[in-house]
């Protein structure tokens, strides 16, 4: 899942396009975001999605904050956004219960 050893989330800032359009702090709703997300499913890579969202996922490691922008599609699809690398292939995962995880994150499918 990308998350770092003893990380806790803290922050989801939840993008559409260049506009912010929700930032999630509320413990509950991060807990239940990180329980439908401890559970996506890597990918063939032919998969193919239309990722129109971006979240940053905000983790305090001790005194420290980390952030990871992954690329989210409603229809259910994510994944980390890198800078391209000529032949590095960038898993896309499934997200098993994308109307719960929408729902969570304010975002229409």
């Amino acid at each position: 899942m990308f998350w770092l050893p003893c990380a806790r989330l803290v922050k989801i800032t939840v993008w559409h396009g260049d506009t912010v359009t929700g930032a999630i702090t509320n413990e509950s709703v991060l807990a239940a975001f990180e329980a439908i997300w401890s559970e996506k499913i890597k990918q063939p890579k032919s998969t193919r999605a239309t990722f129109r969202h971006s979240l940053d996922l905000q983790m305090l490691q001790g005194n420290k904050y980390r952030s990871t922008r992954w690329l989210y599609d409603s229809n259910g699809f994510a994944k980390v956004m890198v800078i391209p690398n000529l032949g590095f292939h960038v898993p896309v995962y499934a997200i098993p219960a994308p109307e719960d995880l929408n729902r969570l994150i304010g975002i229409a499918p």
